[in-house]
């Protein structure tokens, strides 16, 4: 049914109120970061203290659950191995209605398999579900008959799907025959990927939709890749009714996911397809659907993996987030379309896979998700728990237990209602393809401060409201039993304060027992102590959670100086440091800025009075260098002959004066021409000086990690101008022999090899290695099964990609990702251009011998103009007479040959570089003349 006013109202108050979804990574709170998940992943409460856990099988075959702690951490348990191969699906739910969710999992023909919790939450033992062994697809737990305990059903990727029914007794049974899923026209049934257990039609009992694709099936017609819905008339008889409903989908569909993304009460649907654009269509109310993709905005998404609808930023409208061959998170904006918000996970690598649920307890929706390979290959990429940083909308949280119903819930239906007018959802296990997400119902009302009500629509025909409930709570509902909530504990002051200060946390009062994670069984708590805190209350044997409010004393504002921590400087050169801190900076030598300007070697350091004292940097040492005097050559000449003066230094340059002056030439060696008088000349060259060793990368191998000798591991760097590596650090695990390589992606080829000795723990190896210019190359462990292996961080919250010097290189991912930081670590680079320090200027003499030559020519009667001189040089001669000419360099050797002239004639001198020249001007009986001029 449709609500326009309603919908145009909820549009109204939750536009106003968008916020920007962005995620953290949280790895650091596992005990051991080191996952690696295939496709099949999951998220729920395992023991049962209403916070949500999650459930990995490692290498894609052992089962291994970390339990969310009270302060947000988590513990981990490692139980049975699975299989031999990577499972392809698990569905996560409590089949025996013992209050402790069981396990779910299959693979590609190695049987279904349950693990079944016991009494106590705390160990599973196996049964593997009768029948012939499968292709397992995606898979749920469903109440299919509605007798009050979980079903299995799961899809086939080579036939038929399968069903087993609930014996009530812990057991299941064959019943295949609950739905004849035969197609028309015949086939052999195969293609059966994503699987959803929904009431689409809201009229009280589930539903079955399958994605349908099969590889090799190029026909859209073909029977094995057209989505069907079987419609459950309530009697327990199923028809297979998509191609009237709208959702006889040809286009080799993968997933398949139902919510209300207009929220007008009914269910819309979101299929990801491979061979077409992906697609939304929506719910007329009536359970009919129209395609409305283009119209949203949702376009061609690349190899999609996973889809489901998801409210992330709680502004009250279901968004739409996907993995696999790339990652996509398109934001519900309430009016029909949706908007792709790139990056929203800051990850090197698309997730591969996910599952979803409330990992932090704070009521906004998480991701925990996987990197592996198509299809379920794990790879070496870690997991990555990505924790909401959530906003300031509100929210509330259902946790249902059924009674009557099956325990967990499945099938029930939840409606929020407010001024808005309403939001729908419903509670599923096994979404998706192969994944398994929260149990929990999470509602977002945007800016919105009150709730009217909440009706709970249970699978048993029963009903519960619960009326004006308080907003951002966890509320446990028991059918038909009770309902506690207003869980909201809250602090009275700020959570991050000083030693000797403290803070009450307080729960709400009256309520008959509360236990914090302190141990302390009051309604409020002083907290003096950094952690994070919160309280479980039971009434009427209904037992819930609260929030978690998270505690920091005496906070570490330590500023850094941004520059790193040396610098060595020439005579008089200024250097720029920074503090990481914008306001409040003192620094040693007493000045008040974020930034200071240093001349002088020394150390320096800034200091900043923080929330709890003043904390000072490390400090930045500047070391002056020390430029040696240069060594000259001075001349003597007779009159008349060209001098020739020496230096040593780098790239000198010579002038006609100690300060400012006319550049006269450079080079090591000057000749200033003839010489008709004693002259000074002065020269200024430059010291060289290697440049600095900088040092980037991670520093050391600090956090969690595994040692590997698996080939090709190492670090993808982007060299700006040729390099010289000196050296990185490594931990081994054991000594022995092995090689460092480079590898261009650019050639496709090893360019550089240095074997090395390796040796048990911490070593520096020497490299020398000059890397050459290149966007891309790889600095490797050229290991093979021999070799030792090198120590490799798993857990990205350790290290942060890019490590850049600025013009120099930048370390932008490790080789597979920026999910794992590789083998080298603290590279010592050195820049291939040296230092340069300019020398004082120096005096060199010219001593001139002898008297002014008989055959010299009178100087007055020659002028040279403009000089110095850029183009045209004019001679000027006073006494009419003609005169050969010619033009020499400094050192005497014949730049333009000597031709007759007379005064006014002109030399095009434009071509000739820069420096001292000379006319030569000479008469018939052989006396001479040099003119000195300059060239600009």
């Amino acid at each position: 049914m449709k609500y326009p006013l309603l919908t145009g109202l909820f549009s109204l108050i939750f536009s106003l109120s968008f916020a920007q979804v962005s995620f953290i990574n949280s790895n650091s709170l596992l005990v051991d970061s080191d996952n690696h998940s295939g496709v099949a992943i999951a998220v729920a409460d395992m023991n049962g203290d209403r916070l949500d856990d999650i459930v990995r099988l490692l290498d894609g075959v052992q089962i291994c659950i970390e339990y969310q702690q009270n302060d947000g951490t988590f513990s981990r348990e490692i139980f049975q191995v699975v299989g031999e191969d990577p499972q392809w699906s698990m569905a996560v739910g409590d089949v025996d209605n013992n209050g402790y969710n069981d396990i779910m999992c299959g693979g590609r023909y190695d049987d279904i398999k349950i693990y079944l919790a016991d009494d106590l939450g705390q160990s599973y033992s196996e049964i593997i579900l009768p029948g012939e062994t499968m292709f397992a697809q995606a898979s749920n737990l469903a109440d299919i008959n509605n007798d009050g305990y979980l079903d299995v059903f799961v899809c086939h990727d080579d036939a038929e799907s399968r069903i087993w029914g609930n014996d009530t007794q812990g057991g299941f049974v064959q019943a295949n025959d609950w739905i004849d899923m035969v197609t028309v026209p015949e086939s052999d049934n195969s293609g059966n990927y994503g699987s959803v257990w929904t009431d689409f039609d809201q009229d009280g009992d589930l539903d079955l939709y399958i994605a349908k694709c099969r590889q090799g099936v190029s026909d859209p017609t073909d029977p094995r890749r057209i989505n069907a819905l079987f419609v459950n008339d309530g009697q327990g008889n199923f028809t297979e009714e998509a191609a009237s409903r709208g959702l006889a989908i040809g286009r080799q569909s993968w997933t398949a996911d139902f919510g209300d993304v207009d929220n007008d009460g009914d269910f819309d649907c979101f299929v990801t397809n491979h061979s077409a654009q992906s697609q939304i269509l929506i719910n007329d109310g009536t359970g009919n659907f129209t395609d409305q993709s283009d119209a949203a905005g949702i376009g061609f998404l690349d190899f999609a993996l996973q889809g489901l609808l998801r409210d992330f930023d709680n502004d009250g409208w279901l968004d739409i987030i996907v993995s696999g061959g790339d990652q996509y998170y398109y934001h519900n904006n309430g009016d029909g379309t949706f908007t792709e918000v790139d990056n929203f996970i800051p990850n090197g690598h698309p997730a591969h896979t996910y599952s979803i649920g409330d990992l932090n307890h704070d009521g906004f929706l998480d991701i925990n998700a996987g990197y592996g390979d198509i299809y379920t290959t794990p790879s070496s990429r870690d997991d990555v728990i990505w924790l909401n940083e959530a906003n300031d909308h509100h929210w509330i949280a259902l946790d249902l237990e059924g009674t009557t119903a099956n325990r967990s819930a499945t099938g029930a239906i939840a409606r929020l209602y407010g001024p808005w007018g309403v939001q729908t959802k419903e509670v599923r296990i096994g979404e998706s393809y192969g994944i398994s997400n929260t149990h929990a119902v999470h509602f977002g009302i945007g800016s919105a401060t009150s709730i009217d009500s909440i009706l709970v629509y249970w699978p048993s025909g029963n009903t519960d409201k619960i009326e004006s409930p308080s907003i951002d709570q966890f509320l446990l509902v028991k059918e038909k039993e009770c309902v506690i909530g207003g869980l909201n504990i809250q602090a009275n002051g700020p959570t991050v304060f000083c030693s000797g200060d403290s803070i009450i946390i307080s729960a709400p009062e009256g309520l008959p027992q509360y236990l914090w994670n302190t141990g302390d069984t009051t309604s409020s708590i002083v907290v003096l102590e950094s952690g994070g805190y919160r309280v479980t209350i039971t009434q009427n044997d209904c037992s819930a959670a609260s929030n978690i409010i998270q505690v920091v004393v005496d906070p570490d504002e330590t500023p850094e100086i941004l520059e790193g921590d040396f610098a060595s400087l020439c005579p008089g050169e200024g250097f720029t440091l920074t503090s990481s801190v914008t306001e409040g900076n003192i620094w040693d030598s007493g000045e008040i800025s974020q930034s200071i300007e240093v001349f002088e070697e020394g150390s320096y350091m800034v200091t900043i009075e923080g929330m709890c004292g003043p904390f000072t940097s490390a400090p930045f040492e500047v070391i002056e260098l020390e430029v040696d005097p240069l060594e000259v050559e001075n001349d003597t000449v007779q009159f008349g002959q060209f001098a020739l003066i020496a230096t040593n230094g780098t790239d000198p340059s010579w002038y006609d004066s100690q300060e400012d002056g006319i550049l006269l030439g450079s080079g090591n060696t000057f000749s200033p021409g003839p010489m008709e008088e004693t002259t000074v000349y002065y020269v200024e060259a430059f010291q060289e000086f290697a440049a600095d060793l900088e040092y980037t990368g991670k520093q050391d191998n600090f956090g969690d990690g595994i040692f590997t000798n698996v080939g090709f591991r190492g670090l993808q760097i982007t060299v700006e101008k040729e390099v010289f590596l000196e050296s990185v650090k490594v931990y081994s695990e054991e000594a022995g022999n092995s090689t460092i390589s480079v590898f261009d992606f650019n050639s496709s080829q090893v360019i550089l090899q240095q074997p090395v000795t390796l040796i048990e723990g911490e070593q520096i190896l020497e490299l020398d290695m000059v890397l050459p210019e290149s966007d891309r190359l790889v600095l490797f462990h050229d290991a093979n099964d021999s070799s030792p292996r090198l120590f490799i961080n798993t857990n990205s919250n350790d290290f942060d990609f890019p490590y850049t010097i600025p013009d120099i290189l930048s370390i932008t991912a490790s080789t597979l990702d920026a999910s794992t930081y590789d083998c080298f670590y603290d590279l010592a680079i050195r820049d291939l251009e040296s230092k340069l320090c300019e020398t004082d200027r120096f005096p060199v003499t010219v001593v001139v011998e002898g008297d002014v030559s008989v055959d010299e020519l009178d100087a007055d009667l020659f002028s040279l103009f403009p000089n110095p001189v850029e183009s045209f040089l004019t001679l000027d001669i006073n006494n009419g007479y003609s005169y050969q000419a010619g033009i020499f360099d400094f050192v005497g050797n014949e730049i333009l040959r000597e031709r007759t002239v007379q005064s006014g004639d002109q030399f095009d001198v434009k071509s000739l570089p820069a420096g001292l020249y000379y006319l030569r001007i000479k008469n018939d009986l052989g006396a001479t003349h040099y003119q000195k001029w300059v060239k600009l």
